[in-house]
């Protein structure tokens, strides 16, 4: 586990991973690097602001993968990991990766009534692929998180 005080001898701009935040509010951003500080794990090397949300670049790549995991927990959206070759290491010979791990929040949030393809509807329930609607009349709609970001549009 990586520690601050062990990330005191790396150049300022080094990084291991990059939290792309996208549709996210200033809730969402402002809770993020609270956690970073809170949690002293990790520390943000850069923040860049991109076309439709921020690129948060992390020192540390398994506190970043951690930190997808709780904002999900957290708040309603689609999470994906990726990771990319990034070199191989002179003293170990190992493959060095780089972790992007992307958050986009859905506009709307859980328990919110809102209207769905001409039908009141209620947001009960977020899942990987799938999303579960709660109609006026009581019957259930479950539908893919694809189509139900589509059709919201």
């Amino acid at each position: 586990m990586a520690t601050l005080d062990k990330l005191e001898n790396k150049h300022p701009d080094y990084f291991e991973g990059i939290l792309q935040l996208r549709d996210c509010s200033d809730e969402i951003l402002e809770w993020v690097k609270k956690t970073i500080v809170r949690d002293k794990r990790s520390r943000i090397a850069k923040l860049k602001k991109v076309r439709g949300g921020v690129d948060l670049y992390l020192t540390d790549q398994h506190y970043l993968q951690r930190l997808g995991k709780k904002l999900k927990q957290t708040f309603p959206g689609i999470t994906k990991v990726s990771s990319k070759l990034f070199t191989f290491s002179r003293v170990t010979s190992k493959a060095v990766h780089r972790v992007n791990v992307l958050f986009r929040s859905l506009p709307v949030k859980i328990g919110q009534n809102f209207n769905y393809l001409g039908e009141k509807v209620k947001l009960v329930k977020v899942n990987k692929k799938m999303v579960t609607l709660m109609s006026k009349d009581g019957k259930k709609i479950v539908t893919k998180l694809d189509v139900f970001l589509h059709n919201l549009r």
